[in-house]
Parts: structure tokens; sequence; C-alpha cells
């Protein structure tokens, strides 16, 4: 049972919040399930708590690691089924699936990813358990379950739904710069050579001004003496660029502010993208471009492919642009 979900309601929300509430009832399905799990000589049980009501934290988790994301959609009372099929999801028959899958229990009234997700997969009644085949473009739903069942039935369905290897997604960071299309990326040991301090600019980085405009903001970018960075994205079949687009505005990067000149673009609507992810050869969403920008050809600096912490993107936007950075 396997289909493809593609539309634009698979954007993930990403301000997710801890719910904490009937933390008695689920206490008392995983104490069961960990009698049941002493009682059979094991204390392996799947993990239904580390991600309970962070779904994009799961698939995250589940893409970086190449696993498939489980997600177990309730209805926000903890009814008595909800409650049933999360005590047999920690039955220690399944334990055997901890290493291949990640699963997070989740109430779409709690979890803004899953508000979306509950829309893009089609839920309509609870408990639903949903396993996806973990990967960066679409919503690949390889097994799914309706209502309580018994244990037997999930292992059924889990062995199905996982057996077929998920390849794990690496995202690079810089720089493979494109040198078949004139592009070239400094790849020598760290030079300080600009020693300007960082001045504090706007709060955070501007990535509206030039959306879907990147060849403007290439051109603004040669004129104020900037460097230009480029977020190529996909549209709706792109799950993680709001949440790089978030990142790029965390006030940690603000000070790239007056230095940088960033285009959140879609190649689907931006024809001057549309070139540049041509010319990048950009397969794959979201990829952000840094280009030392310059009137004879396109300098590649940076690149990174996929989602990455803030930290780290602040380390590839200074060694990019040859910038100390503070702290």
């Amino acid at each position: 049972m396997k289909r493809l979900v593609t539309k634009n309601a698979l954007l993930l929300a990403f301000a997710f919040s801890a719910m904490t509430s009937d933390a008695d009832e689920i206490s008392s399905a995983e104490s069961k399930s960990q009698r049941r799990s002493k009682q059979s000589g094991t204390i392996n049980v799947l993990d239904t708590v580390t991600y309970k009501n962070d779904s994009f934290g799961a698939y995250s988790s589940a893409l970086d690691k190449g696993m498939y994301t489980a997600i177990l959609f309730n209805s926000g009372n903890l009814d008595i089924f909800s409650k049933r099929l999360l005590e047999n999801l920690r039955a220690p028959e399944l334990a055997k699936y901890g290493s291949r899958l990640i699963v997070s229990f989740t109430d779409a009234d709690f979890d803004k990813g899953a508000e979306q997700l509950v829309e893009a997969l089609g839920v309509v009644r609870y408990p639903t358990l949903v396993v996806l085949k973990t990967n960066s473009n679409k919503l690949h739903i390889a097994g799914r379950i309706e209502g309580e069942v018994p244990v037997a039935e999930i292992d059924r369905v889990f062995r199905n739904a996982t057996k077929e290897p998920i390849e794990r997604e690496v995202f690079q960071t810089p720089n493979p710069a494109d040198k078949e299309v004139g592009a070239h990326s400094d790849d020598s040991e760290f030079e300080l050579y600009d020693q300007r301090p960082l001045e504090l600019g706007p709060a955070v980085i501007d990535v509206q001004v030039f959306r879907n405009r990147s060849f403007e903001a290439y051109k603004q970018a040669l004129q104020d003496g900037k460097h230009t960075a480029i977020l190529f994205h996909a549209g709706g079949e792109d799950l993680f660029t709001p949440k790089m687009v978030n990142s790029l505005q965390s006030p940690l990067l603000a000070k790239y502010s007056n230095r940088l000149i960033v285009s959140v673009t879609n190649e689907k609507v931006d024809e001057g993208g549309k070139k540049l992810a041509d010319a990048f050869k950009v397969v794959r969403y979201p990829t952000l471009v840094v280009l030392n920008t310059n009137r004879e050809n396109l300098h590649v600096v940076g690149r990174i492919e996929g989602v990455i912490p803030v930290k780290e993107i602040d380390r590839v936007l200074s060694k990019s642009m040859k910038i100390k950075r503070s702290g």
C-alpha cells in the first residue's frame, strides 16, 4: 500500500511546543509495556516519547539517520483506542524495529507540523498510524493503520513497510562548485582578508526583498559590493526550505546582513533562478549557494545542500566571506 503525496500542504511548520498533558495516561501505557518487557526478558521497546508532538523533528531525525518515520495521530483526548494502540506500539515484539524507524506520537492541536500532515495524509479518524519512507522531496507513504489493531498486525505492517533500505541523505557543505560552467570555489586555507568589524545592520537577514528575483539580487549585490546568497527551493514539493529560511533569519546570522544579499527563489517562478539552478546543477532542495559577486564569472565560495543547524550556516558564511567569527 504505497502512494506519493505531493501538494502545497506538505510545507511543514517549524514552531513546535512540547505537550505534557495526558502524562498519567501515557505513563500508564508505558508502564504496562515495560512490565510486559520485563516478563519477556528484555527492556527494549520503541521510543514513543522523544518525539511526542514533534512530527517534524522525528522526520528530520529519520532523514538524517536513513530511517523510516512512523507517526501516530491521536485525537487530543487520548481516547481509549489511541491509548491501546500506543501501548501496543511499545510491545517487546516491536522493539526490533527500533533501528529501522523513528516514532512520533502526536496531537495536531499541539503540533503544527502534524496539523498540516493530517490534511496532506488524509487523516480523518483516530488513531491513525502512518509509516513514511523518509526522503527530502516527497511524503512517501509505505504503510498505514487506522484504528486499534493487535500487535501482530502492527508487526506485519511494519515488516512490509520497512523492507526496503533507505539510503541516508548526506547534506553537503562547501565547496562543491561547478567548474564546468566557469564557476570556481576557494578551497585554500582560511585567510582573513576582510578585517572590517561586522556591523549590526538590520535585526535579521532580509529574505523577502529579493524573493524569486535572483538576478536582481545579484545586480544589487554587485552595486553594493556585497556577497550574494541564493536559496533554491522547489515550491510545494519541498519539505525543508521553510526551516532553512527560518534559520537564515536567526539573530546569530544578523551580523552578515550588511555583507550579504539573499534571494529565496523558486526556479519554477523565477526565470533567472532557473538558469542559475541549471548552471549550478542544483538537483536537491533546499540548496544555498554563496557567490563572491563580480562582473566576470559566477564565483561560488560556499554551498549548502539540505538543512543544517544555524551554527553550521554561520561557519559556512564566515568561511565563504573570509570573515572571522566572534565567539
